[in-house]
Parts: structure tokens; sequence; C-alpha cells
């Protein structure tokens, strides 16, 4: 971007001096058109689905559109003030033409062409010339100077905002990423929760299992009893009709059916 830089270059125009990064800008590259869209998918982070993917790209081609059109309408304004710069410097020029002809005139009338106070006055024209020539040259680089920093302006306004789209972009990211670990934590904790309740399940139904076996035992052993007079008799301590009995007075019985002592 050329400024001016207080030297004093040909027609007494100001020397110029470059700015590259802003010159980019003003002609539509550099950083104002720039934006990370991996931001969008790339890394670790779970990719955005794709609706919100669609209103980033629309949000950031809107911006690049409306920034496109301010450097455009800037750019326009550039090349106007040069041109008015143009024309104000030939009628600075022609003024000059008029008023140096004016003073030979006067000079020639007076027959003092040539003398001192005709140089005077040829030179006193030509300062007023280079004067307003330097007028005119200033008063365009101030211009210049304004539309240039508003381009950069908006150029900087391009690279917050998509900065802060970025950011959003990579918030939304992560917050994905955390209902994702969230969800794989529900996952295994749920797991864990019916392993321990198939393994609960598990022993209660084997310690039913042995508690029929045992109440099938028991009740197997009832059915033999109940199948066989003599236990139960024997059970409550009493001698079955017809079973031999032993006499309270010790001795034994012969063959013959009598007592012996």
């Amino acid at each position: 971007m050329p400024l001016p830089s207080g030297e004093m270059g040909q027609g007494g125009a100001p020397k110029r001096k470059r700015n590259t990064q802003a010159n980019s800008i003003s002609k539509g590259g550099g950083s104002g058109f720039q934006f990370d869209f991996s931001s969008l998918t790339g890394g670790d982070l779970p990719a955005l689905d794709p609706a919100a993917i669609a209103n980033y790209y629309g949000q950031i081609q809107t911006m690049q559109a409306q920034l496109a059109n301010t450097l455009a309408g800037l750019r326009q304004q550039r090349v106007g003030l040069r041109g008015e710069a143009g024309v104000a410097r030939q009628d600075v020029k022609a003024e000059g033409r008029a008023a140096m002809t004016e003073t030979v005139n006067t000079g020639l009338e007076r027959g003092m062409s040539g003398g001192s106070a005709d140089l005077a006055g040829r030179a006193g024209v030509r300062a007023d010339v280079a004067g307003g020539i330097a007028d005119v040259n200033r008063s365009l680089y101030n211009q210049l100077a304004e539309s240039r920093m508003q381009g950069t302006a908006a150029a900087l306004g391009f690279d917050q905002a998509s900065q802060q789209l970025e950011m959003s972009a990579i918030a939304q990211r992560m917050s994905l990423a955390q209902q994702q670990e969230a969800n794989q934590i529900a996952i295994r904790t749920a797991k864990m929760q019916a392993s321990a309740t198939a393994q609960s399940t598990a022993a209660q139904m084997a310690m039913a299992q042995k508690q029929l076996r045992i109440e099938r035992q028991t009740a197997k052993g009832m059915k033999a009893q109940a199948n066989d007079p003599t236990a139960i008799w024997a059970q409550f301590g009493l001698t079955p009709p017809g079973a031999p009995t032993r006499s309270a007075f010790p001795g034994r019985v012969s063959s013959t059916g009598e007592f012996r002592y």
C-alpha cells in the first residue's frame, strides 16, 4: 500500500513506501479470505453432522462475499480519488501557466523582463504551482490511506468473525466428544450391572436347585418310611404287631416253647 514517506519525489509528490500485507488484503487476498475448514471435520474430535457443516460453510461464504464487495468498493473509490487528484493537479498547472504568462507579460510591458522583479515573480509562480500540487498529493494520499485502513479493518473483522466460527465449531465438536464418552461410560456401566445381575440370578438359581434337591431327598425318605410300617412303629418307639418280643427276664425260649433261665 503506498503511503506518504515524508520525502518528496518527482513533481513534488511524496515518495511511496510499500506494505505488502495491506496491499494483498486490499486486492482481495491475504488473511482476509483464510478459514481453517479442518476445524469442521479434521483432528481427533468427532465430525459435525452435515447440516451443521453446511451452516458453517454458508456463514463463511456470506462473510467472504461481503468482504469482497467491501474491498472492491474501496478499490473503486481509490480509482476515483486518483482521477480527481489528477484533474486537480492539471488545474493547478493551468493556473500556474496563466499566472506565469501574466507575470511575463507584465515584465515585458514594464520593460523589466529578465530583471530581478521579473525573476522573483516567475519563481513565486513556480512555488505556488509546486505547493498546490503538493497539497493535492497530500490530500490524495491521506484519502488513500483512510480507504486502505478501512479495507484492513474489514479484513480484520472477517478474521475475527471466522475465528469465532472456528471456535464455535470446535466447541460443538468437543461437546459431541463428551456426549460420546458419557454414552460409552453409561454402556459400560449397564454391561457391568447386567453382568452382576446375571451372576446374582445364577447364584439364586443354584441355591434354589440345591434346596429343591434337599426337599426331593427328604420327600423320598418320607415316602420310603411311609411304605415301611416297621419304620413307622420304630419312629414312635413301638413294636409292630406279630414281631418277636424280648422278656423282661433274662433267659431264652427253647425249641419246644419252654422258657429256660
